[in-house]
């Protein structure tokens, strides 16, 4: 599968009472499509109060009708939860030397959840497993992913040969300068490193993607990765993909995703957060805070 082009954009949530959703994952589950994303809750919905990032799950039939619409990730004070990959219910997650309550389904999130202590602002933000079945109250860090200052935005090619994480982290500075964000990835074997991906992007001067959330998406079968990305910080952000190797890296420089976006009649500048439909036919990405979908051509 070496073409990335697609047709127009068709909005996903209009007219839905949310603000500035993002970061859309799609799940199969039962013939039935889940679609997962972040988003803040309206202010003049009392169920729906906080102020904080949500992670919103929204169903649909195959035709993409919306059913319904439900928080997922409540916060306690200034928690908020965003970057959510849903898994599907056939994943086994034993690796992650948690115990968790079965039968369960899964969704990896980020959070600068926090004990209580100090100020809940400079707690670091991190990456989570949570059951997404009913019990909201199971949730627990993945600790090999989080030794960052700040580790987040996670991708999982849970069906590679060899299953792989990918995230972004920022590690610390210690000239106190702001931590740049960088890709990571890592194997789930055991005695398994984090090491830093090199981005590299096809047609860019400064051959290197500006060091920022790319806010990847995997493959499951690990062998592209989807991103936004730029050359430069004064530029739009652009949809690229890879093709990866076996231990994580890019084969070659990353291309652009092309999406038909001159006869939809609604201009298309920062294109972020991509991702691809379970078939693959569809590609879902977010533009001034509204998530679109767009077909294979």
């Amino acid at each position: 599968m070496d073409r990335f082009e697609f047709g127009a954009p068709e909005s996903l949530l209009t007219g839905k009472l949310i603000k500035n959703p993002g970061f859309p994952r799609v799940q199969l589950v039962e013939n039935q499509l889940n679609l997962f994303f972040q988003a803040q809750s309206p202010t003049d919905n009392p169920s729906l109060s906080q102020p904080n990032p949500l992670i919103f799950k929204q169903t649909w039939s195959t035709k993409a009708s919306a059913l319904s619409q439900e928080p997922y990730c409540q916060p306690t004070g200034s928690d908020d939860c965003g970057g959510p990959l849903p898994l599907p219910p056939t994943i086994k997650l034993d690796f992650l030397g948690i115990k968790i309550p079965a039968p369960a389904r899964y969704v990896f999130f980020d959070s600068k959840r926090h004990d209580g202590s100090g100020n809940p602002s400079e707690s670091p933000r991190r990456i989570y497993v949570a059951s997404v079945n009913g019990d909201d109250s199971f949730y627990a860090p993945i600790l090999q992913l989080n030794q960052g200052a700040n580790d987040y935005s996670v991708a999982f090619a849970y069906a590679a040969e060899q299953p792989r994480f990918y995230w972004i982290r920022e590690n610390s500075s210690p000239s106190g300068a702001k931590n740049e964000a960088e890709l990571y990835t890592t194997t789930t074997g055991q005695n398994a490193q984090p090491s830093k991906v090199a981005v590299q992007l096809q047609n860019c001067s400064n051959t290197n993607a500006v060091p920022e959330d790319l806010a990847p998406w995997v493959f499951p079968d690990g062998t592209h990765i989807l991103f936004h990305a730029r050359c430069n910080t004064n530029e739009p952000l652009k949809l690229y993909y890879a093709a990866l190797n076996t231990d994580g890296s890019f084969q070659s420089p990353a291309q652009i995703i092309k999406v038909e976006t001159e006869s939809s009649g609604v201009e298309f500048n920062q294109l972020r957060m991509p991702s691809l439909s379970p078939n693959r036919c569809e590609l879902l990405f977010e533009v001034d805070t509204q998530i679109y979908r767009a077909r294979r051509r």
